[in-house]
């Protein structure tokens, strides 16, 4: 009796599944971003796999002391949406939003930081929930995570060049002095 009641269960999440299409809504950030400390960067989170998507929300992680948030934009496709968001901590945004129809296609919302200083931070997210526009039910959502690599954008030539250029003064004003003293 235990093997039917497995067969069961296993029967009804395959419904499940099937019922609700099939496919998986996809956020994710880019695996990488590189950044240079002071200047701005657009953080896209791409949303993949929308069919008929009425709503959404979820969480986006980040290391505050690394970036600032500016503005979270929606890309032109999307842009007649209901937005809102906030950091309800720092380094911890919530984002929702709800469309007039439903969305359907791939899409993306971009993030403006300032980036802060140097350093490495994940962008992750998380409890993510999206209802479908039709019927208001739940979607398959899955949710990918990045990260933003920020450097002070003096990178190993630039550094060099810097010594080098050091070196050279000091060689040459000790070559002066040296010439001077040589004359008298």
């Amino acid at each position: 009796m235990k093997w039917v009641k497995k067969i069961l269960e296993y029967s009804v999440v395959v419904l499940l599944i099937i019922s609700s299409g099939g496919y998986a809504l996809t956020l994710s950030p880019p695996q990488e971003i590189k950044g240079t400390v002071t200047k701005e960067v657009v953080v896209p989170i791409h949303l993949t796999k929308m069919k008929d998507l009425g709503s959404m929300q979820f969480d986006l992680s980040y290391r505050s002391d690394i970036l600032a948030l500016k503005e979270v934009k929606p890309e032109e496709k999307i842009s007649g949406i209901l937005l809102d968001f906030h950091e309800s901590t720092p380094g911890k945004l919530k984002i929702a939003f709800a469309a007039n129809e439903g969305i359907t296609g791939d899409s993306k919302i971009d993030l403006l930081f300032t980036i802060q200083k140097e350093g490495t931070t994940d962008i992750k997210i998380d409890n993510v929930k999206a209802w479908d526009y039709t019927n208001g039910a739940d979607l398959l959502v899955s949710a990918n995570s990045g990260k933003l690599i920020a450097s002070t954008g003096l990178g190993f030539p630039m550094w060099w060049l810097a010594v080098g250029g050091g070196i050279v003064i000091i060689i040459l004003l000790l070559f002066l002095f040296m010439r001077k003293k040589t004359d008298k």
